[in-house]
């Protein structure tokens, strides 16, 4: 059973961006370059008949290409170090859209509200980050986006591996 998410690939310049953020928190795990990616929907466990329903489904999404911005750091709850996204209209469209899409098949609602974020590290104990959020709230970096895709996440001794299995171009 695939473990499936949509979300939007980074351009190489973006990711040796945000790699350069990826320092100064002893301890952190940071999340490797290649593993970068801005989440729409997670999906999580699937059968591999609700998977084909849900390339099926995203076939029917016509949202526009736009920009991007991330920008600024933060943390969730001292665990988690992310880079944000500004809002973003057509980004928040694409989102609902997808949304829709998904429940349209029968999959369950997302209950948590949507936070655009790039994760880039994992700490095992909370720190003081203030001196990271003070170095990097500044941080911006606009970037393109002219697809999305539907990727499964397979586990791995050194994180997950994650394969694209459908690519959707927006208008």
């Amino acid at each position: 059973m695939p473990r499936l998410f949509v979300g939007v690939d980074f351009p190489q310049e973006l990711k040796l961006a945000l790699t350069k953020l990826c320092a100064g928190v002893p301890g952190a795990k940071w999340v490797q370059p290649c593993k970068f990616h801005l989440t729409l929907r997670f999906i999580g466990m699937v059968d591999d008949p609700t998977a084909a329903n849900i390339a099926a489904v995203l076939l029917r999404i016509e949202e526009s290409a736009c920009m991007l911005s991330l920008a600024g750091v933060g943390h969730f709850g001292g665990h988690t170090l992310w880079v944000g996204v500004e809002n973003n209209p057509a980004l928040t469209c694409l989102q609902v859209r997808i949304e829709d899409c998904l429940q349209q098949i029968g999959l369950a609602a997302e209950t948590r509200p949507y936070v655009p974020h790039v994760k880039l590290a994992q700490l095992q104990r909370r720190r003081s980050l203030r001196a990271f959020l003070s170095e990097n709230a500044y941080f911006r970096a606009p970037f393109p986006v002219s697809c999305f895709s539907l990727i499964e996440s397979r586990p791995n001794a050194d994180g997950a591996i994650y394969e694209h299995k459908a690519d959707y171009v927006l208008l």
